[in-house]
């Protein structure tokens, strides 16, 4: 019975981007669309549980991880968080973050890295104890904890042409 849960709810996850196209969704409205080397599905506390060279795609949103859990709301079973967590690397637009831990919220498009968090732009570096990122509003902000710093690295952008 587990098994046909699972699958139905496969399904549904590779069904929803071909109704994200029809219906002219922005990208940030349509599918998360994740897979991985295994998934465990716990109908009861409504979580899905992937193991071993995870992707997730949501929209312009690209994660990469050892592990993820993706916890759904047990009323519309849409995704509420995706908590991923070894190796975590994030890609949106031209920045990239990597970091040992990262829990996102779709509904908001917030993001929060943690274990030493590292957001690259180009050649520019930006490091502190957490990251914040709003990715609705491109906001971000970095918290250091006791007597360290926030560190940030930045490269100017040459303006010359050959």
């Amino acid at each position: 019975m587990k098994t046909l849960w699972a699958v139905s709810l496969a399904l549904l996850i590779l069904a929803a981007p071909l109704a994200a196209k029809e219906t002219g969704m922005r990208q940030d409205e349509g599918p998360i669309t994740i897979q991985g080397n295994a998934l465990t599905f716990d109908r009861n506390q409504s979580v899905m549980a992937y193991q071993g060279d995870v992707q997730a795609v949501y929209g312009d949103i690209v994660m990469v991880c050892d592990s993820l859990k993706a916890f759904l709301d047990p009323k519309t079973q849409s995704v509420s968080k995706i908590l991923a967590a070894g190796n975590v690397k994030v890609v949106y637009q031209n920045m990239v973050v990597k970091c040992g831990k990262a829990t996102f919220f779709p509904s908001t498009r917030q993001m929060t890295f943690e274990e030493e968090p590292v957001l690259f732009r180009g050649k520019s570096s930006l490091m502190g104890s957490k990251i914040l990122v709003d990715f609705s509003t491109n906001r971000m902000k970095v918290l250091s904890k006791g007597d360290e710093k926030v560190n940030i690295k930045l490269f100017q952008e040459s303006t010359r042409t050959p």
